[in-house]
């Protein structure tokens, strides 16, 4: 017999009134789903572990590849052309590697970049600017412009006649 205030043991209150045995099922799918995808989230994230334990060894070996590859060669001789040039021409290194704009020294300074920038062609305008004291790659630029040594991507030199020769 039925009684008014016995009540049933169902696991959540939305579930009242529904058949016990099939509420059970639905949880039982749910815990199961909810196991299955804890799992393939921990896979995922072993397979993770391992992929940046990769890159980790990957970028060690290529941070001791750069310390003593090519770049490092040139950046040696980028500073042996900053002293020659500084021998040479009587200004100190500190002068050419600093802030003043005195006209002789900018004149060596841009042309002692513009032979970094044909002699050492693995360096960057940001890397010889570093080079050069700090000084923006667009100075880097304007020197290698302003005498005639900037070459395109292909290898060609670039031609910047901004004023054509009447004829």
């Amino acid at each position: 017999m039925f009684r008014a205030d016995s009540k049933e043991r169902v696991p959540d209150e939305r579930f009242r009134g529904m058949n016990p045995a099939f509420v059970k099922q639905v949880w039982e799918k749910r815990r199961k789903t909810a196991a299955a995808l804890r799992a393939q989230q921990l896979e995922e994230f072993e397979r993770q572990e391992k992929a940046n334990a990769t890159y980790e060894d990957i970028v060690a070996k290529y941070r001791v590849i750069t310390a003593t590859g090519e770049n490092q060669v040139d950046r040696n001789k980028a500073k042996q052309i900053i002293s020659e040039g500084a021998r040479a021409t009587g200004f100190r290194i500190e002068d050419i590697k600093g802030p003043r704009r005195y006209r002789p020294l900018v004149k060596v300074r841009q042309a002692l970049i513009a032979r970094v920038y044909v002699e050492c062609p693995h360096l960057s305008l940001t890397q010889i600017g570093r080079e050069f004291g700090g000084l923006d790659h667009t100075t880097c630029i304007h020197a290698v412009k302003k005498l005639g040594v900037h070459h395109s991507q292909t290898g060609q030199l670039r031609s910047y006649d901004t004023h054509p020769k009447a004829a």
